[in-house]
């Protein structure tokens, strides 16, 4: 079972790592020491500058080797690796950790470091300007150096409309000039300075604490302007970035080829010679390959009923964790389409949800919840202090249904996809618990794509999805779902409530830790107390299993996936 405390579970595999020979953090506060190999490398790449993370864990016998080719598989097709709209945690999980860097990375202790730039950023008194070198030498995939117009380009480019970002006010909202951009009355924001090729500056229009956070986010990683130009709307399946693999192929529904940058900035890696996503592949038939060899990494976890048995399987239980994760299951509405637009259904759906049910589904990876912040988080609300305001019980749900106009229930239409394989039941589960109470749900049956763009263009009223933080923090679970600012974007609900907006601006502008947690939960109640635009599921552990070929294996909680850079393959098993 996925233990309540997740977050020592990271702590477990982490010092795991650090003992088998992982290279410690320095001691400040932006660690940026070198990956060195642990033995000479067979095939050794280019030469680069200095790296940010540590090195991967060597075996005893040979240390770290360069070659081989990972291969994983993934249930549906990729939507885009256009970094505004890597919409799905797939798409944009595969952008940040195969093409793309931004000004700062969280590492993989979670910690806050720099990734292109050279160093944490030098902060005015007031804490409005934000000074940040770069480092020099590193090259986009087509051999361009990175130079900080490029940053200034991609952060604007991100804000824009067009661009179909996911989250296009952060952090420009708040930078000076930036809602000019955002609104479409400008194409830059007077607050980013270009000062010259490796010094960039940003001018916030009020202090935000959590404005270097921001920069992490993929959104506002470095894409060339002149890839995006050339390829206009199909950048998105021609990306170029700075990342540790070269994009080489994408045959939609087949196969996604990913080569290995010689050039890559972080000396030394990546070691593998390519990885390779083969799309559409069944869950299970991708479990038959996995155990045969001919898969190396399960991109949508295990299916439910093979989680019990490989996690006591004398074979594979050695390889198999239950995993932490940043991820959110939720049901959404639309709160313009009736009857969704009144409180009262919303809270009994709230309470004919079965959340019990859910978790035997799902083989018990991940937690029941009635709240938005995973348990991962510091400012996560207990038991205690939240309380079960709608627990489940049929009979008050159907009050609150004929409270609200509606005694006999209603029909209504529903997307719930199947986002990994040992959540493909879900939307059945919800359908049978929705049908207790007379609310009649027909299921959509939509591929990833069309439906996000239906839900972009509010003309589903109903869905079951899940969200990814940026971050291991109540700011990006809270400001991309729930803002008005983000109606649009990742704002799928039309949620608007300006206490909530207030209040956002208290906890992004309070310094003090306590005091700035207290204000996430006095938002948390606001939503999932009063207003309930959507009714939380559970926060998603991950059943991970390490394939027996790969070495140098270290979860990725915000990416839920090893670090691919990370990862190498021993020669006799190439």
């Amino acid at each position: 079972m996925f233990k309540r405390s997740v977050f020592s579970l990271i702590v477990v595999l982490l010092a795991s790592a650090i003992l088998m020979g992982c290279a410690s953090p320095t001691a400040t506060p932006a660690p940026t020491a070198a990956p060195q190999p642990a033995a000479k490398p067979t095939e050794p790449p280019k030469p680069a500058p200095t790296a940010a993370l540590p090195t991967p864990p060597p075996t005893p016998q040979t240390g770290p080797v360069y070659g081989g080719t990972l291969i994983v598989t993934i249930q549906k097709n990729l939507t885009s690796l256009d970094t505004p709209k890597a919409w799905s945690t797939m798409d944009w999980g595969t952008a940040a950790q195969l093409l793309y860097n931004g000004l700062y990375v969280f590492d993989k202790e979670m910690k806050l470091a720099p990734d292109l730039a050279a160093e944490m950023p030098k902060v005015s008194s007031d804490g409005l300007v934000y000074t940040i070198l770069l480092k020099k030498g590193v090259k986009f995939h087509n051999g361009r150096e990175v130079v900080a117009a490029d940053f200034k380009y991609s952060m604007e480019r991100n804000a824009m409309k067009e661009s179909g970002s996911w989250a296009p006010a952060v952090p420009l909202k708040n930078i000076v000039g930036g809602q000019d951009v955002i609104d479409g009355k400008a194409k830059q924001a007077d607050g980013i300075k270009v000062v010259d090729d490796y010094t960039i500056e940003f001018r916030l229009t009020k202090p935000d604490v959590y404005f270097v956070n921001s920069l992490t986010m993929v959104t506002n990683y470095v894409v060339p302007r002149e890839e995006v130009a050339k390829w206009g709307a199909d950048y998105g399946f021609h990306p170029v970035g700075t990342g540790p693999f070269v994009f080489k192929e994408w045959i939609p529904s087949q196969k996604l080829v990913f080569v290995r940058n010689p050039n890559y900035f972080k000396k030394g890696l990546p070691y593998l010679d390519s990885v390779v996503y083969e799309l559409g592949r069944e869950a299970a038939v991708s479990l038959l390959r996995f155990e045969k060899g001919e898969v190396d990494v399960l991109a949508d976890g295990i299916p439910t009923g093979d989680i019990q048995r490989l996690s006591t399987d004398p074979k594979w239980s050695k390889y198999f964790q239950g995993a932490a994760t940043f991820l959110w299951d939720y049901l959404g509405f639309n709160l313009k389409t009736p009857p969704f637009d009144k409180p009262q259904v919303r809270k009994a759906i709230a309470m004919a949800v079965n959340r019990n049910r859910l978790m035997q589904l799902i083989a018990g990876m991940g937690e029941k919840t009635n709240r938005l912040y995973p348990n991962i988080f510091e400012c996560h609300s207990t038991d205690a202090e939240f309380g079960d305001p709608y627990p489940y019980n049929v009979e008050k749900a159907k009050a609150l249904l004929a409270e609200a106009g509606y005694p006999n229930g209603f029909s209504t239409q529903a997307w719930f996809p199947a986002s990994r394989a040992w959540t493909s039941r879900i939307g059945e589960s919800l359908q049978q618990d929705l049908s207790a109470i007379g609310v009649k749900v027909e299921l959509l049956q939509l591929e990833t794509a069309v439906g996000d763009e239906k839900l972009k263009k509010g003309e589903i009223p109903m869905w079951a999805r899940e969200w990814g933080s940026s971050f291991p923090d109540p700011f990006n679970h809270v400001t991309e779902l729930f803002a008005t600012a983000a109606i649009g974007a990742g704002n799928r609900f039309s949620y608007s409530n300006p206490k909530v907006d207030d209040l956002i601006s208290k906890a992004t502008a309070t310094t003090d830790p306590a005091k700035r947690c207290a204000t996430w939960k006095e938002i948390e109640k606001i939503l999932f107390q009063d207003d309930m635009p959507a009714v939380p599921l559970f926060t998603l552990g991950w059943p991970d299993i390490r394939s027996p070929r790969t070495e140098g294996y270290i979860w990725h909680p915000m990416y839920k996936r090893p670090w691919y850079e990370l990862l190498w393959i021993p020669k006799e098993k190439q």
